[in-house]
């Protein structure tokens, strides 16, 4: 699970030129999102979204630093399943 999540997430960087230092592009957790989603001290949740048993996208909530702010965190999805209100739904 975690590959395709990893590489939509940073193919969708790439489309927008934004593979940059200091993106998620480079975030390290990104080779193991379900370990690092549960592993969080305090409550943080990730959804993955499929079609017809593909990966299609994902997003999620967690802390923001180490504060008690939540904000909105990886939330992409291949070009194929934009525009259909996804993000929305998860949001």
């Amino acid at each position: 699970m975690n590959r395709p999540l990893k590489k939509i997430i940073q193919s969708t960087l790439a489309e927008f030129d934004d593979a940059k230092p200091n993106t998620a592009y480079y975030d390290p957790q990104l080779a193991n999102l379900a370990t690092y989603y549960n592993s969080q001290p305090t409550k943080a949740f990730y959804w993955v979204v499929e079609d017809q048993q593909k990966v299609v996208g994902c997003g999620g909530f967690g802390p923001f630093a180490d504060s008690k702010i939540a904000e909105l965190q990886k939330l992409y999805f291949l070009p194929a399943a934009r525009g259909f209100g996804l993000g929305k739904k998860l949001f």
